[in-house]
């Protein structure tokens, strides 16, 4: 079935997009005849391999929907390959289409068991280094537990012939080794089709195995990986566990290290396992299939698998129950949150069993003000509980579920605290799951008439404003005031690049429950929040938060994006242009100026590039006046933060953006729930995509010219140009006001960069590299199917100037070279990773994934004008060294040192 990510792209894409297939099998074609002839002239030509095969490598792709055929030919040419290239050569095997290749692919198991064991086993050094050793060790690894349910049949009895005898020297390192290999290797997916017998007389061998060694983590952890692998696999419960229950509840139990408030509990007797199969296994890996199987059983209902009885379901249900029930107000965090989502998935197999008590304990930790570090977890398990409980329809005998939610949608305002990071983190994380569950706030019509499905009993209008207060005064209190350390740790130096926990890590809520509240609430409450929301932002300077302030007022954009534009855009606009220094005024601005500006730039370039390209036409202007007078600035941050509004001007003009409530026709599930979007988007429609205008189109042309050619084509002007030479505005030192200027052209090119991304006109291409025997294959740049602006080969422009300004730096001498290093314009290092950043992101759309494969296969001039300036750069680098490196060290010119150890690095 198709996947949302082929189809739900924009037209151009993802029309480009089902080419795929023959492109495919173009790759695939190409790639079995490069390892045939790699086979031939390995003998005679020592780099075969290597030069024939890695071109092909990186460009495999495995995202899309393939033919299995095709699929076949290349997994039997990369399994040779491995074997072939295994000390210099990393191969992703496929992992899609398990169910096709079974039965038509069989690998061997022998060559990779060895190859793996040379790795391991063998201490040679080696001169690559212990990252890139550990990273085609753990590899080859993902490959074997890949491939093992390919190995051919008699695979089980050959391994254990080999490896049984040496589980038994529990002495020695050979042992562990021995079970890592055994459970890596060991196929397990066709225990349904085995010999019962033999089956059997295998588990009571493992079992007898497994009791050779007590008090090591390791050894159980291998054991317990084997056992679960090979129950999940026997689907028709041809497996007697009874005369093995007793022994695996004992060892289990011994398995577990229950926590005793934030310390934890080992065995008395703990037994480290060797070194080497430590890296072969790490970590404890125990997977809960109840759940699964009773989907499994209630879809599949008349198949020949195992069931389990409502009996063995009720067992389970209480044993598990107690156990998450006891974990669930742990100290140990890892405990608590293991136990918080147990209980949010035994909520949908038993909401009769779990939901009181959920629903009791969270009631209990609002009214308690001694346990107070019960309330976050309660909170956590609430959120995590919310769809179970609609969904099923439970609910306290006094109140319905939706009365139940809206009561805990009030109660928990005062739960959003600044003191309390894990409390308003799951306060916010309880908001999002209400609101993505729920089809709408109030008595909102949409544009069809009333919305369908669920809605809650609430004050609407109170609790969002009440929230929305709550929010901004969270944030008031967060911010540490400019100059403060943690706004040089969150921003790096950078004012107004600093976040806050609202907007850090894995459990960020706030971007995801601002989108839904402006989404779902009532036009009117959206109108006040706004107006609310605009006051704050332009009354107040939080330079260490403001990527929290921008989240919020971008998700106001999405949704209102005229309202915004009137009530904070052009106002913060207009504060910006109030705030920046005049021309000529000289000197450097202060740190309250720089956070200042900092604050505002930032928020504005972030609004900026949530419109519309259409809605920003209008604006244009006034934001290039407010570049220009930016980067005139004597600051490095403010001139960076001003060119950035370029950035977000370019994206916006020539990206398509999906339509606001693209996927308003939301399929409802049980009791009216708001069914969430799965892989396939069943019952979803595709999401409508504005894609650029003529209009945008040729303003970003113009821009093109004027702040990307034009800068470069400056850039070898300022170059040449002798400081003194510089026309100075008010007191400023030429030498200085000489960095200012290739500081801002440096970062403006950055900018058009950035914000162009895969939307230049690089090169074409007119069919796969290398060739096919029976037509050629037309290769196109997928990311490339929309908008395209400049004229072809603008990266290879942009290139040469570069090139050519660092050749006058290098004629200048080292002075004028010692006044970019300080400034930290390193123009080509700077530009050149910018320029394969960007090469990245395109390559990445289409199939290429490896900046080698470019150069190799010589698909464009820009690759090799690239690397043609590379060498130049180096030579630059070479030459200052030799005639410099003396008198720096005679100086003892520390500061230059580190900046020319800087540029080394950048580059």
């Amino acid at each position: 079935m198709p996947r949302i990510w082929d189809t739900w792209l924009p037209p151009p894409v993802a029309l480009e997009v089902k080419e795929d297939r023959s492109r495919f099998a173009a790759v695939a074609q190409s790639l079995e005849k490069a390892v045939h002839d790699a086979q031939e002239q390995a003998a005679t030509n020592p780099d075969a391999w290597h030069s024939l095969v890695i071109p092909w490598i990186p460009i495999l792709n495995n995202k899309t929907t393939l033919d299995t055929p095709d699929v076949l030919k290349a997994i039997e040419a990369l399994w040779l390959v491995v074997h072939n290239c295994s000390l210099d050569l990393e191969v992703q095997l496929m992992r899609s289409q398990k169910k096709e290749l079974a039965g038509r692919l069989e690998l061997p198991w022998e060559p990779l068991f060895k190859l793996l064991q040379q790795h391991f086993d063998n201490p040679a050094p080696r001169l690559e280094g212990m990252g890139l050793t550990s990273t085609r060790q753990m590899s080859l690894q993902r490959l074997a537990s890949k491939a093992r349910r390919y190995f051919a049949p008699g695979t089980a009895a050959a391994l254990w012939t080999l490896l049984g005898p040496q589980i038994h020297s529990t002495n020695d390192t050979e042992a562990y080794l021995a079970v890592c290999y055994i459970v890596l290797f060991m196929p397990t997916n066709d225990a349904s089709c085995t010999d019962t017998a033999l089956l059997n007389a295998n588990i009571a061998e493992w079992m007898r195995c497994w009791g050779l060694v007590s008090g090591s983590a390791h050894w159980d952890s291998l054991w317990m990986r084997l056992f679960s692998r090979t129950a999940k696999h026997d689907r028709a419960g041809r497996i007697n566990w009874e005369p093995h229950l007793s022994q695996l509840f004992t060892y289990m139990m011994g398995v577990f290290e229950v926590p005793v408030g934030n310390a934890t509990g080992s065995s008395p007797v703990a037994h480290s396992p060797p070194h080497k199969p430590a890296m072969l296994f790490s970590s404890l890996e125990l997977v809960s299939l109840f759940a699964k199987q009773l989907a499994d059983q209630a879809e599949n209902p008349g198949d020949d698998r195992a069931v389990l009885t409502e009996d063995v379901q009720k067992q389970v249900l209480e044993a598990t129950l107690k156990l998450a029930a006891r974990g669930q107000f742990s100290k140990n965090s890892s405990l608590a949150r293991a136990s918080c989502r147990s209980l949010a998935k035994l909520a949908y197999i038993s909401p009769s069993t779990v939901l009181p008590l959920v629903v009791r304990r969270f009631r209990s930790s609002l009214e308690t003000s001694t346990a107070t570090h019960q309330l976050a977890n309660s909170i956590s398990t609430m959120a995590l509980c919310v769809r179970p409980i609609l969904m099923s329809g439970w609910s306290p005998e006094e109140e319905t579920a939706e009365q139940l939610l809206a009561e805990a949608m009030m109660a928990l305002l005062p739960g959003i605290d600044a003191n309390d990071e894990t409390k308003t983190s799951s306060v916010l994380h309880f908001y999002t799951m209400v609101l993505s569950s729920v089809s709408s706030l109030g008595a909102d019509e949409g544009e069809g008439g009333s919305r369908e499905g669920l809605r809650l009993p609430l004050y609407v209008d109170e609790w969002a404003e009440e929230l929305m207060n709550r929010l901004l005064a969270l944030l008031y209190n967060l911010d540490t005031g400019p100059g403060h350390r943690a706004d040089q740790a969150s921003g790096k130096g950078d004012p107004g690049g600093g976040a806050s926990f609202l907007s850090a890590g894995s459990n960020d809520m706030l971007m995801h429950l601002c989108d839904l509240l402006f989404l779902k609430l009532p036009v009117d409450v959206c109108e006040i929040l706004i107006e609310r929301l605009a006051k704050f932002a332009l009354s107040s300077v939080l330079p260490t938060v403001v990527q929290d302030v921008c989240t919020i007022c971008s998700q106001a954009v999405s949704h209102h994006p005229m309202l915004v534009m009137k009530l904070l855009v052009k106002p913060l606009m207009k504060s910006i242009k109030a705030e920046l220094p005049e021309k000529g005024s000289g000197g450097t601005p202060s740190q309250s100026l720089e956070s200042t500006l900092g604050f505002q730039i930032g928020l504005l370039q972030q609004l900026l590039g949530r419109f519309y390209g259409e809605e920003l036409i209008p604006i244009c202007k006034e934001v290039e006046v407010l570049v220009q007078m930016a980067l005139e600035v004597p600051s490095r941050p403010v001139q960076a933060r001003g060119a950035s509004l370029l950035t977000s001007v370019m994206f916006a003009l020539v990206h398509s953006f999906d339509a606001p409530n693209a996927l308003s026709a939301t399929p409802y599930g049980p009791n009216g729930v708001e069914l969430w979007v799965d892989k396939e988007g069943e019952g979803f429609q595709p999401p409508r995509w504005s894609a650029p205008s003529p209009a945008q189109l040729q303003l970003a042309e113009e821009l093109l010219e004027r702040h990307l050619l034009g800068s470069c084509d400056e850039l070898v002007a300022t170059c040449r140009a002798e400081p003194q030479d510089m026309v100075v505005d008010g007191p400023t030192d030429s030498t200085h006001a000489q960095k200012m200027k290739l500081n801002a052209l440096i970062a403006k090119i950055r900018a058009m960069l950035t914000g162009l991304q895969s939307h230049m006109k690089d090169f074409e291409f007119s069919a796969l590299a290398g060739g096919v025997a029976s037509g050629a294959v037309p290769v196109g740049m997928v990311g490339c199917q929309q908008a395209l602006v400049g004229p072809v080969g603008v990266g290879e422009k942009v290139a040469e100037k570069l090139a050519e300004a660092c050749s006058w730096q290098k004629l200048a001498g080292g002075g004028s070279w010692q006044k970019l290093a300080d400034a930290k314009s390193s123009i080509f290092a700077e530009k050149l990773a910018e320029a394969g950043r960007s090469w990245q992101m395109l390559s990445q759309v289409f199939l290429l994934r490896s900046w080698r494969k470019l150069a190799d296969a010589k698909l464009s001039l820009f690759a090799e004008k690239l690397a043609e300036a590379g060498r130049s750069w180096q030579m630059l680098s070479q030459d200052f060294f030799l005639r410099s490196w003396q008198k720096l060290a005679e100086a003892k010119s520390n500061l230059f040192a580190k900046k020319l150890a800087e540029a080394g690095r950048s580059l």
